[in-house]
């Protein structure tokens, strides 16, 4: 049954090729095959054509990867259900209204530039759910998203977190007039101290009441005067309060290694077939270059 496919395919490309000057150019044609228990999945040249129905580039072994894991997903039985494709579109949706101030018909519009329409747009997002859950349910399954306490201290006292100190500032102006008297601003200035320029270098030694830093500004014939009105030391966060932080760092970490190192085993799958090895190639530095 398999050769037949194969035979099928390899018929179906020389169909689509044409002659120019004894060499074939290939306009379209399976790129990849994906053998499984729920058939067989193809992925075309023309997958990596054009751009998604979100206006974002495609590429060849992109689909390609996304095609392993959709087959994968569906031999596990992973589903979702239009229900919940509509509501996670409707969200986006409202979320590029608000966010974005793009009104729904623009969205449209711009949809319907790059030929696709509003339902297509749910489609695509309906897919990469279906990828995301499918990423998720694998990587829970293997236990490969699991973060130990011990995991945990070694990060903590490896890269030790510290909340920066800061200081306060307040600008006056005094113009340059007898008996002018300094007008300071109601907001002040707060600077980390990562974010001190060097005219402030006297500020780490200075006491909370004392000038700074005070310039003449030529324009406003005036003088501009910088009061240190508060100032706080770095802190070493305690474990405790970082624990949250690095669980999301360690888990976020896990979840792409997970995903490259299941993705590569599916392009390492005998049931995979690529009528170009250097497809395999690319589809491996993509990998490389490429969070999920």
């Amino acid at each position: 049954m398999f050769n037949l496919i194969l035979y099928c395919c390899s018929f179906f490309i020389q169909l689509l090729s044409t002659e120019v000057i004894e060499e074939r150019i290939l306009l379209d044609g399976v790129a990849v095959l994906a053998v499984g228990e729920s058939g067989v999945l193809p992925v075309y040249y023309s997958d990596g054509w054009h751009l998604t129905a979100f206006g974002s580039k495609k590429s060849l072994e992109d689909a390609v990867i996304k095609a392993l894991w959709t087959q994968y997903g569906q031999e596990h039985g992973v589903k979702i259900t239009g229900n919940e494709i509509l509501d996670a579109a409707e969200k986006q949706l409202e979320f590029l209204q608000d966010q974005k101030g793009i009104s729904r018909l623009k969205i449209e519009k711009m949809a319907e530039d790059i030929g696709y329409t509003l339902t297509d747009v749910k489609k695509e997002l309906g897919s990469q759910m279906l990828l995301q859950k499918t990423m998720e349910m694998s990587f829970s399954a293997h236990g490969y998203l699991n973060v130990s306490r011990d995991e945990l201290l070694d990060y903590y006292n490896q890269f030790p977190f510290v909340e920066s100190g800061f200081f306060t500032i307040r600008l006056g102006l005094k113009k340059n007039k007898e008996g002018a008297a300094i007008v300071w601003e109601h907001t002040p200035l707060t600077l980390k101290k990562n974010e001190i320029s060097d005219k402030f270098s006297a500020i780490e030694t200075s006491r909370i009441g004392e000038i700074i830093y005070q310039e003449f500004d030529e324009k406003k014939d005036a003088t501009i005067y910088y009061e240190l009105i508060d100032k706080k030391e770095d802190r070493v966060i305690s474990f405790e309060e970082a624990y949250e932080d690095i669980y999301k760092i360690l888990q976020n970490k896990k979840y792409s290694e997970s995903y490259k190192r299941m993705s590569i085993s599916f392009l390492d799958s005998s049931l995979t077939h690529f009528f170009d090895t250097k497809i395999r190639a690319q589809c491996m530095e993509f990998l490389l270059i490429n969070e999920p």
